[in-house]
């Protein structure tokens, strides 16, 4: 499936109405609604992996209790393992190989791998509405990792790369607010998987449907 069929899918399910009407109530969801819209760039560093770029949307469901806010975040980015981490894979197998007549050739390739990514964050803010908004946040995601090369493919190398599963990231971050309708925005993550870890730096801009404005401005 390609990435932008899943980030489609991923932004459905989080700008759709909220089941369970009664759970919802006892942990008042019921008072959470889209807020915001933004897009997010930077740089993610998995380990053992080229360094890329990752690409996110991000939509703000408004606070859950004072100071604390709910965001879904849909994600993407996709690179290749190191040339180091390669070749000692590589490595690894010549020396388990018996080969007798030494005519065994293997061909080191490319392992590329990308994460599609779904995050839930609980975004704690101190201060609210101000021109500058420091925040940390925790989440738990829902993450689809896939590796190719024909060096591992069919292998039971492919099938451990390959992984549908959770993880668990924490970030911090500040936005900058030089609009009443817009804010920009820095952060730093840290993602982790059972097979990959990652950090990301990233930069973002956010369209806030009712944002109240800046305290200076207010009459």
């Amino acid at each position: 499936m390609r990435p932008w069929a899943v980030w489609v899918m991923a932004l459905g399910i989080s700008a759709g109405p909220l089941r369970a009407q009664s759970v919802a109530e006892r942990l008042c969801l019921d008072k959470l609604h889209v807020t915001a819209l933004g897009v997010a760039v930077g740089a993610v560093y998995p380990a053992q992996v080229v360094p890329t770029t990752s690409y996110a949307v991000q939509a703000d469901y408004g606070e859950l209790a004072p100071h604390w806010r709910i965001l879904f975040t849909a994600g993407y980015w996709g690179s290749r393992f190191t040339d180091e981490a390669v070749n000692g894979f590589v490595e690894q197998l010549r020396q388990s190989i018996t080969d007798p007549a030494q005519d065994d050739t293997i061909h080191a390739d490319q392992v590329s791998v990308s994460d599609i990514a779904l995050d839930i964050d609980a975004r704690y803010t101190p201060v609210r509405h101000t021109f500058l908004t420091p925040y940390a946040s925790v989440g738990i995601g829902a993450h689809i990792v896939n590796a190719e090369s024909a060096l591992i493919q069919g292998t039971f190398v492919e099938g451990a790369l390959d992984n549908i599963g959770t993880g668990l990231s924490t970030a911090l971050g500040m936005d900058i607010r030089p609009s009443h309708r817009f804010t920009l925005g820095v952060q730093a993550r840290y993602t982790l998987l059972a097979n990959v870890r990652f950090a990301t730096l990233q930069t973002s801009a956010t369209y806030h449907f009712g944002l109240a404005p800046p305290p200076s401005a207010a009459k």
